[in-house]
C-alpha cells in the first residue's frame, strides 16, 4: 500500500511538473501568435539566425530578435521581429491533387516551418531513438497538415497547425521527443506567413484531358496489357510524361530519401522508411504527397511506371529488407549499417518491407532486391515472396523459413539460434563466421522448377550458401545463406577469444557479402572521388587565435598563402565554393568569427572544448571534414606558433592516413585523429627522454576512456612501442611522430589514430564498451571521438607536466598497470637470443634481460614486435 502511494505520489509530482511546463510554453507561444508581426522561433541554441534567414534569403540587417523563454538547455525559444515570410515558389506541394492557397493565419491556421538536417553520427542517432518511449514520442505529422516541402540542407517542412498542436510540437522539440522519419533532426521550429504558390511536381488532371469519351478514372484504376497498346492511351501517356519533364522515362536512382529532401508525411507516422510511401517513379517521389494518393493518382503513376518497365526493363533503386512481425527496428538498422558500406549508395535506397505491407502495397514492382532475415513467417508471406520470386524477384535469405520452399533443411544446435564456423566461399577459406540453425541438403528440392548451386560450406564441407535461379521464362534468383553475413558478429560472441576472431574476420565478411551481392546483379561500387573541404579554425579564446594569427600574417604571401610541400595553407576570413577550389597541394584555412558554424558535418568542436581542460596544448583548432592527411600541414605552419599557442588539427575523414613506418592507417568517419605540436625544451627531463613522447601520447589514448568513472575495466592496453590494443587481440590505434630541434627546442609533430565508433571493417572503442555492458549487465553510455580527443589531449598535457617534475616515475608506474608485456619471454630474432622484457629504460626504450643476465636495449624505431609469436624483429644498426 505504501509502495503504491509512493509510486502515486511520484508519477503526480511528474505530471504536474509536465502540465506545468507545457502551461509555460502555451502561454509564452500565445503572446507572440496573438500579437501579429512577430515570428516565434525554437531552435538548439540562442545564436543561429543567419543560417536561418540565409536558408529563406532574407535580409540581416533589419531583423530583430528576443529571447522569451529559455525552457532548458536542449532549446531556446525566441521571437522574431518582423514575421518571417516565406515565399512557396521554390517548394513544391505535398498535395499533387489539390492547389495549395496562400492563407492569412490565425489561432486555428498557423503556417509553421520545420528545418531539418541529417545527424552526423548516424548511429548515434539511431541509438538516441530506440532509447525514446513509443509514448513518449511525438510525431510531427500528427499535429498538424503538411502544406509544402523544400530540399536541403537544411531541410524544410511547411505545416499548418492549430495553436495547441503548435504547443504540442515546441514541447516535444524541447523535450527531445520530436521525431521525423528518413532520419532527419528537427533543428528549428519558426512560426512564418507565406506567400505565392507551392509547384505541383505531378500536375492536376482534370477528367476531361483523358482520351476518348469512354475512358474514365476507373478506366484507368484497371489498365490491362492490352490495353497499353491502345493509341489513343499511349498518347495519353505520352503527353502526361511531356508534362511532366520526361521525368518518368528513367529510373530514378534516388528516392526522396537520397536527394535530402524532406520525407511524406505519412512517413512520419512509422519507426523505420516504408517502400511505398516512398512511391514508385521519381516524379512521385519528387512530389513528396503527404497523404496515401487517391485511387487514381497512384494507379495512374503505376500504369505509367509499368509501361516504362516493359519498355525498359530496368530495375528500381530500392532494396527491401524484411526482418519479420515484430521487433523489427534493431536487426533493420543493422543490416542497413552492412549493406552501406557494400553498395552503390548514388544507386541504391534501403527501406523496411513492414509486414502489414506485404500483402497490401505493391511492393514487388518497386524493389530491385528483397532481403529476407527473420526467424518465422506469419499470414502467408512466404507465399507472396514465393510469387515475387517466380515473377522473376531478386531475393536474399539469411538463416529465414523461407529457404523450406526451395531446398530440405536439417537442424543444427546452436546457442541462441547462431553459432560460430568456419565456411569456405570461392577463394575465402576458413572464415570465421555467425552461422544459423540448419544445414542445406541440395538432394532434395522442395521447389518446382529451379536449379540449386553450392556456393558455400562449413568446415565438414557442408553446404551452408545456396544459388537458386528459377528455370520459368520470368528468371527469378536468390541466394539462400545460413551464414549471417548481415549481423555483426561480435554481439554473438560469448567469449574474449570469439570476440577477437570474429572481429579479425570482419573483413572477410564484408567481402563476402558484397561478392554475395555482386551475383545478384547489385552494383556494389563503393569508390568515390573524394571531395576536399577547407579547414576552419578555432579556439577557445580568442585573444589566443588572434595571437596565432598575428604571427602567421609575418610568414604569408600577399595572397594569403604558407606555401609549402605537399601542401599550401591560404589564410582567408571566409570561404565560399565559387573560390579557389581545395585540392590536395592547396587548404584554404577559414579565420573568420562565424568560422565553422554549421558547416562542419563529422566534427562538433563544442563537445571536445567542453572536454580539454589544458592550459595550452590544443586549444587552437584546425578542423577539417576531408583531406588527404593532416601530418603535412604542420611542416611549415610549425615556426609560426607562438608561445601559449596549443595547435592541433583535427580531420573528419583521411583518405590516406598515415601510420607508423610509413604504413596505410583507414582512416573513415568514426575515427579519432588529429596532429599536435608539441614543444619541449632540450635541457628538460623530457627533452633529454624525448622518446617517452610516443609513449604517453597512447597512454592518453587509454586513460582517455579508462579514467572516466565506470569505464576502468574496458580492456583497453598498450602494445609495445606505441599501439593501442583491446586486450591483446587486435589493433585500434597507434602513433607516429615527426620532430625537428630548433633553438634548442624540440617541435615534435604528434600523428594519432584509434576507432571510436567505426564498427567495421575492424574494431573500435564502442565495441568493446557495448560488449562490457553486455557481460556486466551495465549501461555505460557509448563514447564519442570529440570526447576522447579532448580527454586525450587534456591527459597528454598532465602527464608531460609531470614527467618534467619527477623524470617519469608516476609516468611509469601507471603505464606498467596498462601495458601488455611485463615480465613477457620474446626472442630477438637478429641476435638469436630469448629474453624476458623488464620494461622501459630510460630513455622509453624496452629493457629486456637476457637467460645470461645481459640487459638489451630495444629502440622503438623500425622494430616489429609479433607478440602473437613473442618475436621482435630487429632493425639492422
Amino acid at each position: 500500500m505504501i509502495l503504491s502511494v509512493g509510486y502515486l505520489s511520484v508519477y503526480l509530482v511528474q505530471w504536474l511538473v509536465q502540465w506545468t511546463r507545457r502551461n509555460m510554453f502555451r502561454r509564452a507561444i500565445s503572446k507572440v501568435i496573438a500579437a501579429r508581426g512577430l515570428s516565434l522561433v525554437v531552435q538548439r541554441s540562442p545564436q543561429g539566425f543567419d543560417d536561418l534567414l540565409k536558408s529563406l534569403d532574407m535580409n540581416t540587417a533589419t531583423q530583430e530578435s528576443q529571447c522569451l523563454l529559455d525552457p532548458n538547455r536542449k532549446a531556446v525559444m525566441t521571437t522574431f521581429m518582423p514575421q518571417v515570410e516565406v515565399n512557396l515558389a521554390d517548394w513544391t506541394s505535398y498535395y499533387a491533387m489539390q492547389k495549395h492557397y496562400h492563407t492569412e493565419g490565425g489561432e486555428e491556421n498557423i503556417n509553421v516551418l520545420l528545418e531539418a538536417v541529417r545527424p552526423v553520427d548516424r548511429r548515434s542517432f539511431l541509438l538516441r531513438e530506440f532509447s525514446v518511449p513509443e509514448p513518449q514520442k511525438i510525431h510531427a505529422a500528427s499535429h498538424g497538415t503538411a502544406v509544402a516541402w523544400r530540399t536541403g540542407p537544411p531541410f524544410g517542412i511547411l505545416m499548418r497547425c492549430s495553436l495547441e498542436e503548435l504547443v504540442t510540437l515546441c514541447f516535444a522539440f524541447c523535450e527531445g521527443g520530436l521525431t521525423l522519419d528518413e532520419e532527419l533532426i528537427v533543428q528549428r521550429i519558426v512560426s512564418v506567413k507565406t506567400c505565392g504558390s507551392a509547384a505541383d511536381l505531378v500536375p492536376h488532371i482534370e477528367e476531361s484531358q483523358l482520351p476518348g469519351e469512354d475512358i474514365t478514372l476507373e478506366g484507368v484504376n484497371s489498365i490491362s496489357q492490352g490495353d497499353l497498346n491502345h493509341s489513343n492511351l499511349q498518347s495519353f501517356l505520352k503527353a502526361q510524361r511531356d508534362r511532366l519533364g520526361e521525368t518518368v522515362s528513367d529510373w530514378s536512382n534516388e528516392s526522396l530519401a537520397s536527394r535530402n529532401s524532406i520525407c511524406s508525411s505519412n512517413l512520419l507516422d512509422s519507426t523505420t522508411p516504408t517502400p511505398y510511401s516512398e512511391s514508385v517513379v521519381e516524379d512521385e517521389s519528387e512530389s513528396g504527397c503527404g497523404e496515401e494518393p487517391c485511387e487514381f493518382d497512384s494507379q495512374f503513376l503505376e500504369s505509367v511506371e509499368r509501361v516504362k518497365m516493359m519498355q525498359g526493363n530496368v530495375k528500381p533503386p530500392n532494396i527491401l529488407v524484411y526482418c519479420g512481425k515484430k521487433d523489427t527496428e534493431k536487426r533493420f538498422a543493422g543490416i542497413r549499417t552492412s549493406l552501406e558500406q557494400c553498395i552503390n549508395l548514388e544507386r541504391y535506397v534501403i527501406y523496411a518491407l513492414n509486414h502489414d505491407q506485404v500483402k497490401r502495397d505493391p511492393w514487388a514492382d518497386n524493389s530491385a532486391l528483397l532481403i529476407v532475415s527473420c526467424d518465422n513467417l506469419h499470414d502467408g508471406v512466404g507465399d507472396a515472396f514465393l510469387r515475387y520470386f517466380e515473377s522473376g524477384g531478386i531475393i536474399l535469405s539469411f538463416g529465414s523459413p523461407f529457404d523450406a520452399m526451395f531446398v530440405a533443411r536439417h537442424e543444427i544446435q546452436h546457442q541462441d539460434g547462431v553459432g560460430i564456423s568456419k565456411i569456405n566461399f570461392r577463394t575465402w577459406k576458413g572464415v570465421s563466421v555467425l552461422c544459423g540453425n540448419h544445414l542445406y541438403d541440395p538432394r532434395e528440392v522442395t521447389g518446382e522448377k529451379v536449379t540449386l548451386t553450392v556456393l558455400g560450406t562449413d568446415h565438414n564441407e557442408r553446404p551452408v550458401i545456396l544459388d537458386v535461379k528459377s528455370q520459368l521464362s520470368e528468371a527469378g534468383h536468390a541466394i539462400m545463406s545460413q551464414v549471417l553475413l548481415n549481423r555483426d558478429p561480435t554481439e554473438y560472441a560469448s567469449s574474449d577469444e570469439q570476440f577477437a576472431l570474429l572481429k579479425q574476420s570482419n573483413q572477410d565478411r564484408c567481402d563476402i557479402l558484397k561478392e554475395v551481392l555482386q551475383d545478384l546483379g547489385v552494383d556494389t561500387d563503393t569508390s568515390s572521388v573524394p571531395v576536399f573541404t577547407p579547414c576552419y579554425l578555432l579556439s577557445n579564446s580568442e585573444s589566443t587565435k588572434a595571437k596565432f594569427l598575428e604571427n602567421v600574417q609575418k610568414k604569408v604571401d600577399k595572397d594569403g598563402k604558407l606555401v609549402s610541400s605537399p601542401v599550401t595553407l591560404q589564410f582567408v576570413k571566409e570561404y565560399t565554393p565559387n573560390q579557389e577550389t581545395v585540392t590536395e597541394s592547396l587548404l584554404p584555412v577559414v579565420t573568420g568569427k562565424s568560422t565553422g558554424q554549421g558547416v562542419l558535418q563529422f566534427f562538433n568542436d563544442d563537445v571536445y572544448f567542453k572536454n580539454l581542460t589544458t592550459t595550452t596544448l590544443g586549444n587552437t583548432l584546425m578542423v577539417i571534414d576531408v583531406l588527404p592527411t593532416t601530418m603535412p600541414l604542420f611542416d611549415k605552419l610549425q615556426f609560426c606558433v607562438p608561445s601559449g599557442v596549443g595547435l592541433i588539427a583535427i580531420p573528419g575523414k583521411q583518405t590516406r592516413g598515415k601510420g607508423r613506418g610509413g604504413n596505410a592507417w583507414l582512416s573513415p568517419v568514426g575515427c579519432a585523429m588529429f596532429s599536435l605540436l608539441v614543444n619541449v625544451p632540450m635541457d628538460s627531463p623530457l627533452g633529454r627522454h624525448a622518446s617517452y613522447l610516443q609513449h604517453i601520447t597512447s597512454l592518453a589514448v587509454v586513460e582517455s576512456v579508462r579514467s572516466l568513472p565506470g569505464y576502468q575495466d574496458i580492456e583497453l592496453r598498450l602494445k609495445w612501442p606505441n599501439d593501442i590494443y583491446f586486450s591483446n587481440k587486435m589493433k585500434l590505434g597507434g602513433v607516429v611522430i615527426k620532430s625537428t630541434i630548433t633553438d634548442g627546442v624540440l617541435q615534435a609533430n604528434i600523428g594519432c589514430g584509434f576507432n571510436v565508433s567505426n564498427k567495421n571493417p575492424t574494431i573500435c572503442i564502442n565495441d568493446l564498451i557495448e560488449r562490457y555492458n553486455s557481460e556486466k549487465g551495465s549501461s555505460l553510455g557509448l563514447c564519442s571521438k570529440e570526447q576522447l580527443v579532448g580527454r586525450t589531449i587534456s591527459i597528454m598535457e598532465q602527464l608531460i607536466n609531470q614527467f618534467q617534475v619527477d623524470e617519469g616515475h608516476q609516468f611509469l608506474q601507471l603505464y606498467s598497470q596498462r601495458w601488455l608485456h611485463s615480465g613477457s619471454r620474446v626472442h630477438l630474432e637478429d641476435r638469436n637470443v630469448d629474453v624476458t622484457i623488464q620494461g622501459l629504460d630510460e630513455y622509453g626504450y624496452l629493457d629486456v634481460k637476457a637467460d645470461d643476465g645481459t640487459r638489451h636495449s630495444v629502440q622503438p624505431d623500425g622494430n616489429s614486435f609479433d607478440m602473437m609469436r613473442n618475436l621482435i624483429s630487429m632493425k639492422t644498426r
